[in-house]
């Protein structure tokens, strides 16, 4: 029944757009981002209307979260007493029922409802990422929490998930996915600069080609960037056929705050209650942050811990080497919380604030005592590591856009892209958590204009926040006071991807451009597929 009324939807050209929500847990584990949205079509002539309500709800500390870091911590630390089988089947299950909740609580709140017999919700699940092996060679494999059947019988909502296997089966590393709606916000972005560079340079009668990068700042740090290796002159069309580039490239750039996160997450382990930490580290927290120390989840926030750190070169050096391939490496690539994650700060951070020991329940690493100097020289390192971590970030990134990123490259290699030698401009938009560190967002604005500012190429670096209203989306916001709609981004992506695996059931999926083998929804360049398919699995609930 719910199939049906979700198919008639999608064919009756008289029906309202669509309301999907689209579930994100990243591998910073921050939490559920719930994204409610309202949309309408399919491939370009895909719509966004309207993000109709976003939340982030914190995971169940004891039912979740932690047993998912007990599972990805290192494997010579100590597990538990569970079985990692056993875990992970008990894991799959609470963080089903946690979604479902928060889905019904967002859903009952805007008063919507399959059941109301007014509206077919349906969802769009990623689930939480436990491991990915996209950039190793074949066998590829990819694994998430989030098991469909379960959500979809608690909330009683049509539900897709499991959208990366299908990518993995046909030979993709799984990863990014997001580049799909890049492409259906692409357009908007080309039409904002428009208008912002006409209002502010009235004397110039040509405009000049622009090219649109979207990075994302999550726990890992991906960008896909479009671009007309052709001709610019279709970029001044205001119609979204006419403006899609003919080339999209997408990668990993490497880590954005998986580094950051789990650093302070140890240093809090460790120095929660200790009186130095308290006065001299968490009281830069706003004091409700400051609480949560001792729950071991605040994160770098505005950038308090890493701006009153230093770049330590030494350590910044060793980090780049030792992922110089990676960082060289062409796309498609990916990369996860495996390599950046709890072993990159056991190896590089952890001896540096006394805690890589192994150690006895009463000595939880290098004892720190009341005065001793160690509490100085610890939280001077720890400041440090978090300021090395933001450069680190923002380092590979730039290095990955003049490797990888044509547009980005010098100008021998950008001035033949629009079939021109003439002066174009860069847009890039930073969404994610990522997004609202100032620390972070002023050093990858500070490094990418230092390295790609030329007589040929104007760079902008812009936010997701920035452009949300009249830009990006086509009414007001509901977002809660606080709330950064970048965080809503990959939640937006994978409702849009949900949206379009039921436009395929019911046969009105439009393939983005099938000529070029683009029918599905994983782009190609982005995951180095053999070919599309459109992303996810269904599950039907019985109402």
């Amino acid at each position: 029944m719910l199939l049906r009324r979700a198919i008639e939807e999608r064919t009756n050209s008289s029906c309202p757009p669509c309301v999907v929500v689209g579930l994100m847990s990243g591998t910073s584990l921050d939490g559920l981002d719930v994204a409610v949205v309202s949309l309408r079509g399919s491939g370009r002539s895909l719509e966004v209307i309207d993000i109709l309500a976003f939340e982030t709800i914190p995971l169940p500390e004891a039912e979740v979260r932690n047993p998912i870091q007990q599972l990805l911590q290192r494997p010579d630390e100590q597990v538990g007493q569970s079985h990692p089988l056993q875990l992970v089947c008990k894991l799959n299950a609470a963080w089903s029922r946690f979604a479902a909740e928060a889905v019904n609580s967002l859903l009952n709140t805007l008063n919507l409802s399959n059941t109301k017999g007014d509206v077919c919700v349906v969802i769009g699940s990623h689930g939480q990422t436990l491991w990915h092996e996209g950039h190793n060679p074949a066998p590829r494999s990819t694994l998430q929490l989030g098991d469909g059947e379960v959500l979809a019988a608690l909330t009683e909502t049509i539900v897709v998930s499991n959208f990366r296997t299908a990518d993995v089966a046909v030979g993709g590393s799984g990863a990014p996915l997001v580049p799909y709606m890049d492409r259906v916000l692409s357009s908007n972005v080309i039409r904002w600069y428009r208008q912002k560079s006409s209002q502010q340079r009235e004397g110039e009668k040509k405009q000049k080609p622009v090219v649109v990068a979207f990075q994302n700042l999550g726990g890992i740090g991906n960008v896909s960037c479009e671009f007309d290796t052709t001709a610019a002159a279709s970029e001044t069309s205001s119609s979204s056929a006419t403006t899609a580039p003919s080339k999209l490239v997408a990668f990993d750039t490497g880590p954005a705050n998986v580094i950051l996160n789990e650093l302070i997450e140890r240093t809090c382990q460790q120095y929660a209650q200790h009186s130095y930490f308290q006065q001299h580290v968490w009281s830069l927290l706003p004091p409700e942050m400051a609480a949560a120390a001792a729950a071991n989840s605040v994160c770098d926030y505005n950038g308090c811990f890493s701006s009153r750190g230093v770049v330590r070169p030494e350590w910044l050096e060793a980090w780049v080497a030792e992922h110089r391939a990676f960082i060289d490496a062409a796309p498609p690539k990916s990369t996860g919380r495996e390599v950046f994650g709890a072993a990159f700060v056991w190896k590089h951070c952890l001896h540096l604030i006394g805690e890589r020991k192994q150690c006895d329940d009463d000595n939880n690493g290098d004892e720190v005592v009341e005065g001793d100097d160690n509490a100085v020289m610890y939280s001077k390192n720890f400041f440090d590591l978090c300021r090395t971590a933001v450069e680190f970030t923002a380092l590979t990134i730039v290095e990955a856009y003049q490797k990888h990123l044509a547009p980005f490259g010098d100008d021998s290699q950008v001035s033949g892209l629009f079939n021109l030698h003439e002066p174009f401009v860069a847009v890039v938009v930073l969404s994610g958590g990522g997004a609202s560190n100032p620390m972070m967002v002023g050093r990858i604005s500070t490094l990418l204009h230092e390295a790609c500012d030329t007589a040929l190429r104007e760079t902008v670096v812009t936010t997701f926040d920035e452009l949300r209203k009249g830009v990006l989306f086509n009414h007001e916001d509901h977002c809660k006071e606080g709330i950064s709609w970048g965080d809503a981004k990959e939640a937006v992506a994978f409702a849009i991807l949900a949206h379009e695996k039921l436009n395929e059931i019911a046969g009105v999926f439009s393939p983005w451009c099938p000529e070029k083998g683009e029918v599905g929804t994983n782009v190609l360049s982005a995951t180095g597929a053999s070919r599309g398919v459109v992303l996810g699995q269904l599950s039907i609930p019985t109402v």
